[in-house]
């Protein structure tokens, strides 16, 4: 009951609320999707050395892409698409070693060209009400999205525990029944009221004490 009371109210928030963007943004998906191919084409045709390095960013720009394609982008593509770029970017530089210049600065570009997307991409998928500004699409505040995307796909990966399993299961239950709690006892419209009111002091004292050689009162 508390699990559809807190569905409910969660889609009543999300039709307040409309994208930040233009949605023609979300085509921006089939740069990673163009740049995994790439990769993948690449490791294909120079061998087994190739493709160990091209293997991962290659699969991991495609899926995402393609997911964003195919369906709504959600939170976790864009961070592996985020990390896919980046890994494809560092790894651009080992490859010239082993294949042409050319191709190399193509992948590389590529790769950065996926990193800016993704922050386009994550940018677009923000919503706000009418009354708040939009804003500026620009390359800055891309990489800066696609970099909080990076930053939060590393959270992920290095608390694993807490984002899969019987954890997360259990952190997402204890959201959804605090959520009518809260509706219920007016917290959620007056956050103010969640906090008790602190005792008074009873017999305060004042003390001086030194800190580094400085004397401060307590």
């Amino acid at each position: 009951m508390s699990k559809r009371r807190s569905e409910k109210s969660d889609r009543k928030d999300r039709a307040a609320l409309g994208p930040v963007t233009s949605q023609w943004w979300s085509f921006s998906s089939f740069v990673p999707t163009l740049a995994g191919s790439l990769w993948l084409w690449t490791a294909a045709r120079h061998g087994a050395p190739v493709a160990l390095l091209g293997a991962l960013p290659g699969a991991l720009l495609l899926g995402t892409g393609l997911s964003g394609i195919l369906w709504a982008v959600s939170s976790r593509t864009l961070q592996y698409m985020a990390l896919a770029s980046v890994l494809g970017v560092i790894l651009s530089l080992p490859l010239a070693l082993l294949v042409a210049p050319a191709s190399t600065a193509a992948l590389g570009a590529a790769s950065a060209a996926s990193f800016l997307a993704t922050g386009y991409l994550a940018l677009a998928e923000h919503r706000a009400s009418e009354d708040v500004p939009a804003p500026e699409m620009t390359p800055g505040s891309a990489v800066q999205a696609a970099t909080d995307e990076v930053m939060m796909c590393g959270i992920v990966l290095t608390t694993w525990p807490l984002a899969v399993g019987p954890v997360a299961a259990r952190v997402r239950r204890e959201a959804a029944e605090a959520y009518p709690l809260f509706e219920k006892r007016g917290w959620l419209s007056e956050p103010a009221t969640y906090h008790r009111e602190p005792p008074p002091l009873e017999g305060p004292a004042i003390e001086s004490t030194s800190d580094r050689g400085g004397t401060s009162s307590l």
